[in-house]
């Protein structure tokens, strides 16, 4: 790329920035990229140059001041795009048929609107934007629209935790227990984390009551007579023979 020591003017950072217009139907921002045409120069450099003042500009302006005051238009960066409730649950359901997985406000550009992200969408929400109840965020908007919970976990019912439980009884004979490990059907769920949210109402769980207290409640002492490990994962426990007065046991 040519180095910002070539002269620019004004006049030349405002034709470039028209044509910009004139082709893409917006505004430049520092964060364009390549300035149409001219494959060599990038509008972060024009930006840096007219902050600094090098390549023969004075100094002390910026990009979006200068269109603004030459051009009266509004910074392009603060220019709220066109969104509503509508679209972002047609994203939401998109971004969940395509991963598997439901948003979050890390996951960057929403995929059918690439200017918006979805922390964008996360902050408008905590506003009160897009009619909703100032504080709202995107996961708490999540588990009322969707109720999904915990980066797209279901909500804890007593009727899916049964379910669980009967599926891990019904593959390994035993009753499942806090250190059972990850769900046979369903690995990103883990007993440890659900007796967790169980015991402190997490995920929408209406009580508090751990996971052994609840499965004792529902199947009593079919629950007592067959929890834990089932024999074939538990581990192997190597028998030592020992001497007494010379006999071997």
């Amino acid at each position: 790329m040519k180095g910002l020591r070539e002269t620019l003017s004004i006049d030349q950072i405002l034709q470039w920035a028209d044509w910009h217009h004139l082709r893409t139907g917006k505004w430049p921002t520092s964060r364009t990229g390549i300035i149409l045409d001219q494959p060599e120069r990038t509008w972060e450099s024009v930006q840096t140059a007219l902050i600094k003042g090098t390549c023969g500009l004075p100094g002390g302006n910026s990009l979006h001041r200068l269109l603004r005051h030459k051009r009266r238009i509004s910074d392009p960066r603060k220019v709220a795009p066109d969104v509503d409730l509508k679209h972002v649950r047609e994203w939401v359901d998109q971004h969940h048929l395509r991963t598997g997985r439901w948003p979050h406000r890390d996951d960057g550009s929403v995929a059918e609107r690439p200017e918006i992200t979805w922390a964008t969408i996360d902050r408008r929400m905590r506003r009160g934007e897009l009619g909703l109840p100032r504080g709202t965020t995107l996961s708490k908007w999540l588990r009322q629209s969707r109720d999904v919970w915990d980066g797209g976990k279901p909500k804890l019912t007593e009727r899916l935790v049964l379910r669980w439980a009967q599926e891990h009884y019904d593959r390994f004979g035993r009753w499942p227990v806090t250190l059972s490990g990850a769900l046979f059907n369903h690995p990103e769920e883990n007993w440890a984390a659900i007796d967790v949210g169980m015991r402190n109402r997490r995920r929408g769980f209406p009580y508090r009551m751990s996971l052994s207290q609840f499965l004792r409640s529902h199947f009593a002492e079919r629950y007592d007579k067959n929890i834990g490990m089932p024999r074939e994962l538990r581990p192997a426990v190597r028998v030592r023979k020992i001497s007494l007065k010379g006999a071997m046991v």
